[in-house]
């Protein structure tokens, strides 16, 4: 296996985004009530980088509002042509969709009130750049919420090997300028992480 084939491999196989969207995900991560827990707020120009077909994309136009904004990235046009559709059924005026590249955020800096990867991180290779690229389209003020699988064997998600520790996770934050202002476990199969800019 090449390099380019290591990669994808970690990426989530767009032939199962229905896996992204059901009544036990649902459950387990509710998504209006984690965005508001998080802190998102009407009018607020929010990223949901790595979106899948829309499972907090859809939630978080509903909360920023006609006054907010909502972007959502993701590297498959497939998922993106799905949560098209979503939007559409839903009449919403506020998300724009942008097909971005891993390390790349088409965005310029210091845009975003509020940016989430949700089981997005652990698909990355170069953790420190994405995380870096993250850190220039927030604010000053910006959030950053991470939720990625624990590093256990459960009955679903990645294998073990890509999982990230909580350690881990909070070295590479504190290397990309990010102050952790909460942790929880969801439902013990989540890390839970709500993120400051440093304050310079």
């Amino acid at each position: 296996m090449n390099y380019f084939q290591t990669l994808m491999s970690k990426i989530f196989d767009p032939k199962k985004k229905e896996q992204l969207d059901n009544p036990e995900r649902r459950e387990i991560l509710p998504p209006e009530k984690i965005l508001l827990k998080s802190g998102l707020r009407t009018g607020n120009v929010a990223g949901d980088i790595g979106c899948g077909i829309g499972y907090f994309t859809i939630p978080m136009a509903k909360i920023v509002g006609s006054t907010g904004k909502v972007y959502a990235f993701d590297i498959s046009n497939e998922m993106l042509n799905t949560l098209r559709s979503r939007i559409e059924s839903e009449n919403l005026q506020n998300v724009i969709i942008i097909q971005n590249e891993q390390y790349f955020i088409p965005l310029p800096s210091k845009i975003l009130d509020f940016a989430l990867l949700s089981n997005v991180l652990h698909e990355v290779d170069n953790y420190t750049s994405f995380l870096c690229e993250i850190n220039r389209v927030l604010k000053p003020s910006g959030t950053l919420i991470i939720i990625d699988w624990l590093d256990k064997e459960t009955d679903s998600g990645p294998p073990l090997h890509e999982r990230l520790s909580e350690m881990k996770i909070r070295e590479l934050l504190s290397q990309t300028n990010f102050d952790i202002g909460n942790y929880e476990i969801i439902s013990d199969k989540f890390h839970y992480f709500v993120c400051y800019k440093e304050r310079k």
